[in-house]
């Protein structure tokens, strides 16, 4: 379905992956407007040739590249999402890129898709997701201002919701409305239990 805007990217950090069982987050968070969204999976490419043809192949899916652009991160959140270390008093804080590696977190966003004059939107949660700290740049004001804005890119890992033995990656829902959208996406990044925004 063609696909016409992107909505409320949210993340939710892992606080418990259990074996075999539904990943445990701590509140989830609206982090920024969204810009665009990208998702690159990882795939198996093999075959199996016997008697000069092929009897078996595998496509499966092995990972994925989330890049997300966003018009900005605030500070607050770079801590739980990226990694980045704070320090200071209130008013006085700090923020140091380190060699800690960034949190697992969980991520969504909403999709707004249009066929035949009706609008729809598909929600959707990346179960376990590393994101890194995007790289750095600016330009000086010229005649026409250039907004500059940053873009994250993350690696989604599969994860064993149960003991089906099946790896798990993405979550989507397909909603007539945006309420219901939101509070689908909302519920997967425990939001409903308080501190989402």
């Amino acid at each position: 379905m063609p696909k016409i805007g992107i909505m409320k990217p949210t993340f939710a950090r892992i606080t418990a992956e259990p074996e075999n069982a539904a990943i445990t987050y701590a509140a989830g968070k609206v982090f920024a407007h969204a810009t665009e969204a990208s998702v690159t999976y990882q795939k198996n490419d093999s075959t199996l040739h016997a008697d000069d043809t092929v009897q078996e192949s595998d496509t499966s899916v092995t990972g994925a590249e989330i890049t997300l652009g966003l018009d900005d991160i605030a500070e607050e959140y770079q801590t739980d999402l990226l990694g980045v270390a704070k320090s200071g008093l209130a008013g006085a804080e700090e923020y140091e890129i380190t060699s800690d590696s960034a949190p697992y977190v969980g991520v969504g966003y909403v999709e707004v898709r249009k066929r035949n004059h009706v609008i729809s939107y598909m929600a959707n949660w990346f179960h376990k997701v590393q994101f890194g700290v995007p790289d750095e740049s600016a330009k000086t004001k010229a005649e026409k201002i250039e907004f500059q804005t940053p873009t994250i890119k993350g690696k989604a890992m599969g994860v064993y919701l149960d003991d089906t033995g099946v790896l798990r990656y993405k979550t989507s829902k397909p909603c007539t409305t945006l309420a219901a959208a939101l509070s689908w996406l909302a519920t997967k990044a425990n939001m409903a239990a308080g501190g989402g925004e």
